[in-house]
């Protein structure tokens, strides 16, 4: 079991640019939107007296932050990498609500995506809830919308893509010793990478002590595709990605694309986590229409 706080609730706090998790007066999570970054993310994330479970610009990818969004051809346009000419830049610019205390809080917000020739072709509205599980890991529903703002917009397939992205800590990487797992049965980055599974862990001993844990993504069954193929590297990064292995997606002006995941942060690898179990759990929710699953 976690180690949770006896009555402890979550807690969500603004403080300037940045939304701050917090649980028993401990922040697990803290999602930053500086206008000075190229785009939105979440970092660091953590359970209950855990070690961050996420990297924030690592030196091989330092376009790469913890948990987030971005996608590498847009109507032509580059919003994944960083560099100060000639990519685009996500800013959030518009916080539509937010539940800062309870069982599961959260927020939504809105964010342009700019262009380097100062368009703007869309502009997406996330939406982030968090609650701990009765096994005391934290949870973390997301639903993502895109919305063309006023002609049609392509998105080409690319592995320089994520929506979302998530860059585990070095310490849960398969090079440092982790391992990935997907629903499928498929291990690591040969077993995994552009194959279609319902999840995907990957965790690894990220404690001082040699202790696991781990980060795993379940894909929502009403998805573009689900099972979805998935990206995955040895070296850390992974993403469900169907844009990669599969036709440009064109939407118009007026829709909405959207995507929904759930993420999990917890302890233990995925067996000691019944990772499977909370995807049976998430399904279950999701097909009950419970107001759970983002």
């Amino acid at each position: 079991m976690g180690e949770q706080s006896p009555g402890a609730a979550l807690e969500l706090k603004r403080v300037h640019q940045v939304f701050s998790l917090q649980y028993g007066g401990e922040e697990l999570a803290r999602y930053r939107f500086f206008w000075e970054q190229a785009k939105p993310y979440l970092y660091p994330l953590r359970l209950p007296g855990s070690p961050c479970l996420l990297s924030d610009s690592p030196p091989d990818h330092f376009h790469h932050h913890g948990i987030w969004f971005g996608h590498g051809e847009v109507n032509g346009f580059d919003f994944w990498l960083e560099h100060p000419h000639g990519k685009g830049r996500i800013e959030q610019h518009f916080i539509e609500e937010v539940t800062g205390s309870g069982e599961r809080v959260g927020f939504r917000t809105r964010n342009r995506w700019i262009a380097p020739d100062g368009s703007i072709p869309v502009q997406d509205i996330r939406d982030w809830r968090f609650h701990m599980d009765a096994a005391g890991d934290l949870c973390i529903d997301i639903t993502f919308s895109l919305c063309p703002l006023g002609g049609p917009v392509t998105l080409y397939g690319s592995n320089e893509s994520g929506l979302p992205h998530i860059r585990p800590a070095q310490k849960i990487w398969v090079t440092s010793g982790g391992r990935i797992v997907n629903s499928e049965g498929g291990v690591d980055e040969a077993g995994t990478y552009g194959k279609p599974a319902h999840w995907v862990d990957y965790s690894g001993p990220a404690g001082d002590d040699g202790s696991w844990y781990g980060i795993a993504v379940f894909n929502h069954p009403e998805n573009p595709q689900d099972p979805a193929p998935w990206f995955t590297r040895n070296y850390g990064p992974f993403s469900p990605n169907f844009l990669l292995f599969s036709p440009p997606v064109t939407i118009q002006p007026g829709a909405l694309w959207t995507l929904k995941y759930r993420i999990v942060a917890h302890r233990g690898d995925h067996e000691a986590a019944d990772v499977r179990g909370k995807y049976e759990q998430y399904l279950a929710e999701v097909q009950s229409g419970g107001r759970k699953d983002g």
